[in-house]
């Protein structure tokens, strides 16, 4: 029920400088579209680990979509 986003425009357009820095300090910043029945309890505490790259992405912030059906975590990854 995960769907990483590759299309980066709306993060720059929330995050701006944040995610600009992060890039240039060598972070991919990603947003994971979910759906909320699935991941209501999910806070920026927890973290999103990808098995296939083996990436560990921090959760920046949570934002419900308009008919509040999907969640879409901004996600950094971690720094090595």
């Amino acid at each position: 029920d995960f769907c990483l986003s590759r299309g980066l425009g709306d993060v720059y357009k929330r995050q701006g400088e944040e995610v600009v820095a992060a890039r240039i300090a060598g972070q991919n910043t990603v947003v994971i579209r979910a759906r909320e029945t699935a991941t209501r309890n999910v806070t920026t505490h927890w973290r999103i680990n990808d098995p296939h790259t083996k990436t560990t992405y921090l959760i920046k912030s949570i934002i419900p979509s308009e008919d509040r059906r999907w969640l879409d975590f901004t996600c950094q990854s971690e720094r090595s």
